[in-house]
């Protein structure tokens, strides 16, 4: 599979957005979602996760929401941070799926 580039953010830091962009991201979600996807379009999800969770929009949401209580704001970083550093080393179903859940607590959602 050719090399794609997701590196695209939309004004306000947001990040890309799987049914907006090339056609193979869109393929490799649609396959992973109905758990069909092949090893090299599940490394492009994971390459799409990353993507998402390292978009600067994320960042400003934490300084905006915890501005007022240092201690919330510590563990909002420390748990973006984690989910940053998971991304970089997702590879298995179980991974994703859990990393996923783990985002959603944060109210992340990258799907």
């Amino acid at each position: 599979m050719p090399a794609i580039c997701i590196n695209h953010y939309y004004a306000g830091g947001t990040p890309l957005f799987w049914r907006r962009g090339d056609d193979r991201l869109h393929a490799a979600v649609s396959a992973w979602l109905v758990r069909r996807e092949t090893e090299s379009e599940r490394h492009l999800f994971c390459l799409y996760l990353r993507h998402y969770i390292g978009a600067p929009c994320w960042d400003a949401a934490i300084a905006n929401a915890c501005r007022k209580d240092a201690l919330s704001r510590c563990v909002t970083f420390k748990a973006m941070l984690d989910l940053r550093q998971r991304a970089v080393s997702l590879s298995t179903r179980d991974e994703i799926r859990a990393w996923l859940h783990d985002a959603l607590e944060f109210g992340i959602d990258p799907l």
